[in-house]
């Protein structure tokens, strides 16, 4: 049977559908599916056809099992396909959300094919770009029993195959009929045939050969599955790497916005759309479609691959939420514009509970003041008050009427209740076509029905730069949760002028505009007016007088974070005890936690992630350099540890301090956020590495509150009296460790050298280099020239040897002792021909070592003398063996040596050698 050919003035596809192999034994031919050299076909329904292909040599029943296989894994894609064609920015009904949420819960294929009904509708239209409506279209339009459309061919062949089952008698559907129906249709056969029937092998080979054709016909005409369709992986290096799916074969990877995350992606109108229920990975090994059994208490649901078989579950964290339309949150503006002073503005009212924040409001309204800096970006951790500030500081300003109007875009998608917690809202402005018709609402009510979107948008920008009727203040708060936010922050700075201004709130440090100031946690005075308000609003002011220990543990555990604080006094409230540990309140709030964090941390890089978990491994501060050194030894993968710090930084999950002592840096991570990474740690498939990571990281000991004033020194040495007890490969990475480390701490190479020197014979050579690194940067360190000098009379490294006595001898405050005692022995070995003086290089480091004394010759004792004496005669130098032999002998006329030496200096003199 050949594919239909012109129907409806429709060509069908390249894809084949003909004959194969002979017929069997019921007397029925078996079909050849969709042509799976295609590239622009989907590449799951390729393999699933490969599947189905295979299956033909085996049994008519293998085959029909694996054709409505086929069927079902085409129509969970048809229906993801049109829930990606939904464009974000107009789905204000959350209808992409909804169908998700109810898919993820299905029981059956019935579900799915509801589903698609349910978004071939005169509503989802309207939220389609104009090639997602031509795929809406196809699905939609209605043809009759005479038409030739590819719909019409498809919906009657199934029918026949239907009418192979005397369940299922009807063969061809009556009167016009669209493809959506063809959906319903398959259920209806899936559910009687193999979910619920007894089917006879005859029945079964009857259908296959109208089944597959109508499957094949659906394959080779719906356009969705051709669409651009990739996989978008995030590198550890922050570069994204694209596996294509389905499409054109010679397309170009597109454009990808900042922080996008890993997933498979659609390309529709120009632009990527995720495809959240569809997942595979950068080698797309196997595909994955949900299969319901969604629990809400696991947060899982069941994931089946078609391809291979395969059942595993999958995160259900973020469709936990019940699909409806929210309330707005507690700071979206006004409906309406109304005056403040002569200032018009739609400013929700400041919090009655705010406390003030005396130096952040007088810099945010200084610069707001300001002729300079258009754009202003108050960047900080979620509930740590950007919003309260901006507000309190705003209505300041109104009231002093330094702008004509203030107009507020709320973005926000989560109000935080510090009794309740994270409460859902409905953002009023995450796109720039909301923002342009609340603007529209404002100030030109009339253009939002004369107008289109374009138009609207192009209205609202040009308003950026006009200042006709006075400056205006745009206010874009909860700016990291609007849809591609990269995107619409250069549209705004590329726009606004001044007098005009701009000011964002957002967690991200990524969007400093032209002046950032960052809100961190509260001064203790702060702390002490906030826990004092929440205290007596909450009624627990009783409670919580006379423990002035736990509320030193709250300031230094929460780090003086605003949010975090009213949940530990919530908790006070609710249970009525004072007392509780930090981690104990915070571990039964995870969904608090994940309000604060989790959308930070998906953004993350899979770098900044490994950092993140590494840094909470170990509730303690951590010096910068230790973890550089500990993360980029031999046995981790490259990785760019300073960009997934300031990666991290800029996310507010990690803080930094700074030593006063040697201006070593240290990284914290706050208590809530330390909980939050630990508890994502569990689920973490590199926990193994992390626990490698953190056990190099404990070499160094645990940092003290005062790191300011210690310095990074301690630790230094506490790793290397800890690293002397480790051998094998645990050894040399700790060697490793430490040659990073000196790159930046020139201390550290002499406490390498030394660790290097206990393992002999092969680590000797090792020191050495270690022992000249931390010389040449730390050239007057006499004992370590001394320990040099040691190494190489240990190694028969005579030059060495020679070399180092010679330069420790030059230093002038070195410590007497270990100098004589170190010149001793020296003069010991060369008198038994242990440290050989043969060459005149040799020669000269002896004469400067003995030169080297003079500046101490008070000091010398006789054996001093004696010793340089001759030292000097080895060096081939009379005059300076008879300068320190006549040292000698006027502290003691009859020394008989010196005598000696002097008497043969003199010779050699006299006879001009």
């Amino acid at each position: 049977m050949a594919a239909p050919t012109q129907r409806g003035g429709t060509q069908s596809s390249a894809l084949k559908v003909g004959l194969a192999g002979s017929s069997n034994a019921s007397g029925h031919g078996r079909l050849v599916g969709p042509d799976i050299s295609s590239q622009h076909l989907l590449l799951p329904l390729r393999r699933m056809q490969q599947r189905a292909d295979a299956a033909m040599h085996d049994s008519d029943a293998t085959y029909y099992a694996s054709l409505i296989l086929l069927g079902e894994m085409l129509t969970k894609l048809t229906a993801i396909s049109l829930i990606a064609s939904i464009d974000p920015e107009l789905d204000e009904n959350l209808i992409a959300y909804s169908t998700q949420h109810s898919l993820l819960r299905a029981d059956g294929i019935g579900s799915w094919a509801s589903a698609i009904q349910d978004l071939t509708t005169a509503p989802v239209y309207r939220l389609l770009g104009s090639q997602a409506r031509q795929f809406h279209s196809s699905m939609t339009q209605r043809f009759g029993a005479e038409s030739e459309s590819w719909q019409r061919h498809a919906t009657d062949s199934l029918a026949k195959a239907a009418a192979c089952f005397p369940v299922l008698s009807s063969e061809r559907a009556v009167g016009k009929v669209p493809l959506s129906q063809w959906f319903q249709s398959f259920a209806a056969l899936r559910n009687k045939t193999r979910g619920h029937g007894a089917d006879l092998v005859s029945w079964q080979a009857s259908a296959t050969a109208p089944l597959a054709d109508s499957l094949n016909t659906l394959m080779g005409e719906l356009g969705a599955l051709r669409w651009n369709w990739w996989y978008v992986h995030r590198t550890a290096a922050m570069r994204y790497k694209f596996a294509a799916i389905a499409g054109d074969p010679d397309r170009r990877a597109p454009d990808v916005p900042a922080d996008l995350e890993q997933s498979v992606y659609v390309v529709p109108e120009g632009q990527l759309r995720g495809v959240r229920l569809l997942r595979t990975d950068i080698d797309l090994s196997d595909f994955f479609l949900p299969n319901g059994d969604a629990n809400d208490s696991r947060e899982t649901y069941e994931e089946l691959s078609y391809i291979s078989g395969q059942k595993r579950w999958a995160p259900l964290k973020d469709f936990m939420r019940p699909p409806r339309v929210l309330p707005a949150s507690e700071t979206q503006g006004s409906a309406e514009l109304r005056a403040v002073g002569n200032v018009l503005t739609n400013l929700p009212e400041p919090r009655l509970d705010y406390v003030r924040r005396d130096s952040l409001e007088a810099d945010l309204k200084s610069v707001l003041m300001d002729s300079r800096h258009p754009v202003v970006a108050i960047n900080g951790p979620g509930g740590i008050g950007k919003t309260s500030l901006a507000l309190q500081v705003l209505h300041d300003l109104a009231e002093r009427e330094a702008f004509t109007a203030i107009l507020w875009f709320s973005a926000r998608d989560i109000d935080l209740d510090p009794i309740r917690g994270p409460l859902a809202v409905r953002p009023a402005a995450q796109s720039l076509i909301q923002i342009a018709r609340q603007y529209a609402g404002y100030i030109e009510p009339k253009k939002l029905t004369s107008l289109g979107a374009d138009d609207l948008i192009e209205s609202f920008l040009k308003s950026l730069s006009e200042n006709e009727a006075g400056p205006i203040m745009y206010v874009f708060d909860n700016f990291e949760t609007v849809h591609n936010p990269a995107h619409l922050f250069r549209e705004l700075n590329e726009f606004v002028r001044l007098p005009n201004k701009i000011l964002i709130t957002t967690r991200y440090r990524d969007f400093k505009g032209d002046w950032p100031l960052d809100v961190d946690g509260m001064s203790r005075p702060e702390f002490d007016a906030l826990v004092a308000s929440t205290a007596s609003r909450l009624n627990v002011t009783g409670l919580i007088s006379g423990h002035a220990g736990w509320l030193d543990s709250l300031f230094r555990e929460s780090g003086g974070h605003p949010y975090v604080v009213n949940v530990a006094l919530g908790e006070v409230a609710r249970t009525r005890k004072v007392g509780q540990k930090f981690d104990r309140i915070m571990a039964s709030k995870d969904e608090i936690l994940d309000a604060l964090f989790e959308r930070s941390f998906n953004r993350l890089s899979p770098q900044a992630q490994r950092v993140f978990f590494t840094l909470c491994r170990w509730r303690a501060r951590i010096p910068s350099i230790a973890l550089e050194a500990v993360l980029t030894r031999p046995a981790c993968p490259r990785i760019d540890v300073e960009g997934a710090l300031n990666h991290l930084i800029d996310s507010s999950l990690v803080e930094r301090t700074y030593s006063e002592v040697d201006a070593e840096s240290f990284l914290y991570v706050p208590a809530a956020a330390y909980r939050f990474g630990s508890k994502q740690m569990k689920f973490s498939d590199i926990a193994d590495v992390v626990d490698e990571d953190a056990r190099y990281l404990h070499l160094f000991g645990a940092v003290s509150d005062n790191v300011e004033k210690t310095g990074f020194s301690p630790h230094v040495h506490r790793f290397y009296d800890n690293a002397r007890a480790l051998t094998g490969s645990q050894y040399i990475e700790a060697i490793a460790i430490g040659e990073y480390v000196a790159r930046r701490y020139p201390e550290s190479w002499l406490l390498l050298a030394r660790l290097q020197r206990q393992e002999v014979p092969s680590g000797r050579v090792a020191a050495k280099g270690s022992y000249q690194s931390y010389l040449s940067r730390m050239p007057d360190d006499a004992d370590a020239w001394l320990e040099l000098a040691e190494l190489g009379r240990e190694t028969r490294d005579d030059m060495c040897e020679l070399r180092a006595s010679a330069q420790a001898s030059q230093i002038a405050d070195r410590r007497y002792t270990a100098l004589s005692e170190s010149l001793g022995t020296l003069r010991e070995r060369c008198d038994q021909g242990l440290t050989k003086v043969e060459s005149k290089q040799k020669r000269s480091f002896l004469l400067a070592l003995c030169r080297g004394w003079h500046p101490r010759e008070n000091q010398a004792s006789m054996s001093d003398c004696y010793n340089l004496a001759r030292l000097a005669e080895r060096a081939g130098a009379p005059e300076e063996a008879l300068f320190w032999a006549e040292h000698g002998l006027r502290r003691d006329r009859r020394n008989q040596r010196l005598q000696e030496i002097r008497e043969s200096a003199m010779r050699l003199i006299r006879s001009g050698r």
